[in-house]
């Protein structure tokens, strides 16, 4: 981008700005009417299309008639009354009765309807009760949730407690604490952040005007958001991702652009000219740097699939009005305000004075003496902090690390006492006949009783629900007999329906469902073992390879499966999203600076930052570091959505700082300074902004560890720590080491690709 379209802008925008006022007006009013409507479009569900768990849900809907996919269990307790009494039973009754008149419920199953041992709590105070819904997926269960507890709610006696949980009631409950914990993680962080800006600015009117761009690029994002949500599912987590990232990097670009303007009205020049002026200077800046945080971002739409598609895209879109807004509302509303930005001005004027950057530039000096001391100390250090990673475990919660207080979360702990918590979402195995051949052949009923047995017998499965477990007392070789042999008499209708229910309703009882369920809650480590368990191991056991068209199919699937599933997708896209990140940050720092080691570099350092944050997430977040800290809650392992998520953002978030400090350090080469000279000035000069930017940044995204998402947990920490580390070691320590062992070579590059690149110049 020339320099000179920047400056057409700037004198654009300063000559228009009441028009670019009234513009942005008009979006944050919309902003400020469609925001707060994006919890309603908030889904959990996704769909992992050519995955074995996908193609599991697929048959129970097309083939069980959703008989099976879309469930909620409710919980029915009471302290003072117990099962078997007469007035529960009638409230249980009651409460299922008027469940039944909704028509987005197609039948609920009581313990008083099969008097399955597993329905009645261990104290006999609790019963549950399985509501099959005629909806088509798990996000439609997710709309249903909010009607189904009032229904169930109306006619409740006081002295029962119900709870509507499962995986869309997880989803339900997540999606609406994702506006309680925005306003908590601002409580935390705008303090600080305000106290950064007022240290950084000395001036209340210019603190303020960074963090009010920050929330209109995050409310105009937001309504963006819902407007996209009416076209494609957006994700639960994505309000607060947008809120998170929007915030940091808004608060950032204004810093930049603010500290530039108050630099140019020093120069001399007038408020309109100066507010024209930082367009080509750090606007140019603000436009680079926010374009490789979206080209990073950008990189997860490789992953595939509408989970992460849904945060990619929301991501960009904060980033993109937080990047027009640093370029058109800013400088319309400093060309108006002109000098006023430094009020109050005695404290702007003593702030000043006491900041003269000579620290920085005495401790680059310091590094540059042993440059290979600093850097061995600094690699070491790091390697240390990644030591954590030979040991991940990686996996991404859905069902667990639900918030406190919610309905889910307090049901689940009610299921786990009383029940079993595999309950709420078993997991499901299709078995599929050979062509031509049946499920009641003695071949297929032999190999399903072997699969049922084995699960069994595992210690982490409570019970297996199946054709062959209809009646335990009931041998091999009698349900050999009663399905191929029909000799045992089946008259029994409760029985016959037990049966008929594990088949697929096409006729061709080709197909056939084992329940399994497993003592922990879906999502937890436990439960994803016995997937992997049935898939690895009992299915080529019992089955052997009996995966093609001619043999057996077996499929295992439910909400344990769907994330490993997940897993296996974003581990299996992780090398390429790495790939392409690293690649076009290498082709964007050459096209800015014209070297070729300062990218590689780069990219090296913004490596070790990752990778260091990487195994911070697994020291706490696995391992249980902090014990609890702060109200993290260790859940014995890393999501690996966050994984994907923190590295694509973070090599964008550290070019920020990457190109303001290395711009300098060149701009200062170029002027005819030596390689050591280049590097002590360009810290002197910009090394406090970016210690303040970056404090922000810390602030924002350090807030968002209170909140209750897990996800949101491990994202905030990841970001907060890279940051930290990027802008306090990085920074400060390791690039001016690297610079001074790499010596002039750090501004090398080939004359042929000098004629070939054009310059840009990011100082003009």
């Amino acid at each position: 981008m020339k320099g000179s379209i920047l400056n057409r802008l700037g004198e654009w925008v300063v000559k228009h700005r009441y028009i670019v006022l009234a513009l942005w007006g008009v979006l944050v009013a919309l902003g400020i009417g469609f925001a707060p409507k994006v919890d309603n479009i908030l889904l959990g569900g996704t769909h992992l299309n050519g995955t074995e768990s996908e193609e599991v849900n697929r048959i129970l809907h097309d083939d069980f008639g959703n008989r099976y996919g879309n469930e909620l269990v409710i919980v029915f307790n009471s302290p003072t009354h117990k099962a078997e009494d007469s007035e529960f039973q009638d409230a249980v009754g009651l409460v299922q009765l008027d469940l039944r008149n909704s028509s987005k419920v197609d039948g609920i199953i009581t313990y008083y309807d099969n008097s399955s041992s597993d329905m009645i709590g261990r104290d006999g105070h609790s019963v549950l009760g399985i509501i099959e819904l005629n909806v088509a997926d798990s996000n439609g269960v997710q709309k249903v949730v909010k009607e189904l507890r009032t229904i169930a709610a109306r006619n409740k006696p006081g002295w029962m407690n119900l709870y509507i949980v499962g995986e869309g009631a997880t989803f339900y409950d997540l999606s609406h604490s994702a506006a309680r914990d925005l306003v908590k993680a601002e409580s935390y962080s705008f303090p600080i952040v305000i106290i950064v800006l007022i240290f950084s600015f000395g001036a209340l009117l210019a603190a303020g005007i960074p963090v009010l761009l920050g929330v209109v690029s995050v409310s105009i994002a937001l309504a963006a958001i819902y407007f996209t949500g009416q076209l494609m599912p957006i994700h639960i987590t994505a309000k607060n991702t947008v809120s998170m990232i929007g915030l940091g990097v808004g608060i950032d670009y204004s810093l930049f652009m603010i500290s530039r303007f108050r630099e140019e009205l020093k120069q001399g020049l007038s408020k309109e000219q100066a507010a024209a002026a930082i367009l080509s200077t750090s606007g140019k800046t603000v436009i680079f740097s926010g374009s490789t945080v979206i080209v990073g971002l950008a990189a997860v739409f490789l992953a595939g699939f509408q989970m992460t598609d849904s945060l990619a895209l929301s991501a960009i879109l904060v980033v993109l009005f937080a990047i027009l807004a640093a370029i058109t509302l800013l400088p319309a509303v400093l060309s108006i305000l002109g000098t006023t930005v430094n009020w109050p001005f005695a404290l702007s004027d003593w702030i000043s004075r006491t900041k003269t950057g000579r620290f920085w530039h005495r401790l680059a000096v310091a590094v540059m003496k042993k440059p290979l001391i600093f850097f061995a100390i600094t690699l070491v250090f790091f390697l240390w902090l990644t030591s954590s990673l030979f040991h991940i475990r990686t996996f991404t919660p859905t069902l667990a690390g639900l918030p406190s207080g919610s309905e889910s979360r307090i049901g689940l702990e009610q299921l786990k006492k009383d029940f079993v918590a595999g309950k709420m979402t078993p997991v499901n195995i299709i078995v599929e006949a050979p062509r031509g051949r049946s499920i009641w052949s003695q071949d297929a009923v032999t190999r399903i009783y072997r699969l049922s047995r084995e699960l069994a017998a595992d210690k982490r499965v409570s019970k297996v629900e199946g054709i062959v477990d209809v009646d335990p007392e009931l041998s091999l070789d009698d349900y050999v007999k009663m399905y191929c042999d029909q000799s045992l008499e089946t008259s029994d209708s409760i029985f016959t329906q037990m049966v008929s229910s594990y088949v697929d309703g096409s006729g061709q009882n080709r197909k056939t469902i084992l329940r399994v369920i497993p003592y922990d809650e879906p999502g937890s480590l436990p439960s994803r073992g016995v997937v992997q368990h049935i898939r690895s191991e009992l299915v080529p056991k019992v089955f052997g390879n009996y995966k093609d068209a001619q043999g057996y199919r077996v499929l295992v699937g439910g909400g344990s499966a769907l994330e490993v599933d997940l897993d296996q997708l974003l581990l299996g896209k992780l090398p390429w999203i790495i790939g392409f990140v690293c690649l076009a940050t290498f082709m964007i720092m050459i096209f800015l600076f014209h070297s070729l080691l300062i990218p590689l570099k780069s990219i090296f350092m913004n490596l070790l930052s990752v990778m260091a944050s990487f195994g911070l997430l697994v020291a706490v977040f696995q391992d249980n570091l902090l014990g609890g800290f702060m109200g993290i809650e260790a859940m014995g392992g890393v999501s690996s959505l966050v994984l994907v998520m923190l590295f694509a953002a973070l090599f964008g978030l550290s070019m920020d700082y990457e190109i303001f400090l290395t711009s300098r350090m060149k701009e200062e080469h170029d002027m005819g300074h030596n390689n050591e000279e280049s590097v002590a000035l360009g810290l002197e000069r910009t090394a406090g902004l970016i210690t303040s930017a970056a404090l922000i940044m810390v602030a924002v995204f350090g807030a968002f560890v209170f909140t209750s998402m897990p996800t949101i947990q491990e994202l905030g920490f990841g970001l907060a720590i890279a940051v930290f580390l990027d802008a306090s070691i990085i920074r400060i320590i390791l690039m001016p080491a690297m610079m001074r062992l790499l010596g002039e070579w750090n501004w090398w590059f080939p004359k042929g690709l000098q004629h070939i690149l054009p310059k840009i110049d990011l100082h003009e």
